[in-house]
């Protein structure tokens, strides 16, 4: 009787996972902390420079009553030169103001960034251990590399006005179509910005939650079953090429807990050509706890796409005001 009290006792295996996800994680807890540092330091930063904006327009408004200045009737000279110095001073003084109210908004923003860069990196970490079963792929999302084929909408050529630059792009594969009144290179891709942020971890808007988002394989989930992932056997999947395929959303809100139940509109663009996504991709279900199966996923084109979650609040169907989102860039 007692041996089997003591066997009821033992917890399942999904059991002990639920706890451990409840538990405050001290990864968490860090980057909370270091999140909340982050934006005091953000907020301190717009502060001095809106300080250093109004000091500028103090400037100005002196400045302009120093060249306007005339000669008053009856003025003793030195009254004159008193009252010039007196303004002088007044200038330089703002001008002492200014410089430091400029260096101190600069170095907050700069230690601002720097820490919720540390947050971000502290919150990846976390959700290595909320889910690690599903988190595969930490990397940014890049095109499979057996693609062979036209970037921009299969065309490589098209007719264009004589005086269009060279410089827009040349070819790989010349050809000759007696239709057209000039043969030109046509675009295949616009170039994303340097500094793009194509990270598949992201803060929401508001801050109020964060997300990963990576490829999702069909057979993911048995394999995830079988205890495949414990065996480093999962194989990370590439983005495919005109394909539709799905993806896996994983939200957390910034404690660490799971969100679970949300409502979640999928949308998507590709800036440099100024058209949205060829299919209408969705969320489907919930695999687990705050994982959401995102499918209909298609991109026929290489280049800088934009993906964009929002989480829809209940009563803000017509408005946004209450909504928050993620935004995720992508470079394939």
């Amino acid at each position: 009787m007692m041996q089997a009290a003591a066997e009821a006792k033992v917890p399942t295996r999904s059991q002990v996972k639920n706890a451990a996800r409840t538990d405050e994680n001290p990864l968490v807890a860090k980057a909370v902390a270091q999140l909340n540092q982050a934006n005091l330091w953000h907020k301190q930063a717009n502060d001095a420079i809106l300080d250093a904006n109004k000091i500028r327009k103090q400037l100005k408004q002196l400045r302009a009553r120093a060249a306007r200045k005339t000669p008053v009737a009856g003025q003793m000279p030195e009254d004159k030169e008193n009252a010039g110095k007196k303004l002088e001073q007044e200038i330089q003084s703002l001008l002492g103001r200014l410089t430091q109210a400029q260096r101190q908004g600069s170095e907050l923003r700069a230690k601002s960034q720097q820490l919720k860069r540390q947050a971000k990196l502290d919150f990846e970490r976390a959700m290595l251990h909320i889910w690690p079963q599903w988190l595969q792929n930490r990397e940014a999302l890049t095109l499979e590399d057996n693609i062979n084929m036209p970037l921009a909408h299969n065309a490589r050529l098209r007719s264009v006005h004589k005086n269009m630059p060279e410089s827009a792009g040349k070819s790989s594969m010349p050809q000759g179509q007696a239709d057209m009144s000039l043969q030109v290179p046509a675009l295949s891709k616009q170039n994303a910005p340097a500094d793009l942020n194509t990270s598949t971890f992201q803060f929401s808007r508001h801050e109020q939650y964060f997300a990963h988002i990576e490829v999702h394989d069909g057979d993911f989930i048995k394999a995830g079953r079988d205890g495949e992932e414990e065996s480093g056997q999962v194989q990370v999947s590439a983005v495919p090429l005109n394909e539709i395929h799905q993806w896996r959303l994983m939200i957390s809100d910034v404690r660490g807990n799971p969100v679970k139940d949300a409502d979640i509109e999928v949308q998507g663009h590709m800036p440099g050509h100024v058209h949205g996504l060829p299919t209408k991709p969705a969320v489907v279900r919930e695999i687990d706890s705050g994982i959401y199966l995102v499918d209909g996923l298609k991109f026929q084109m290489k280049g800088w796409w934009v993906m964009k979650f929002i989480m829809r609040q209940p009563g803000s169907m017509d408005s946004q005001v209450g909504d928050d989102f993620f935004t995720f860039n992508l470079v394939l």
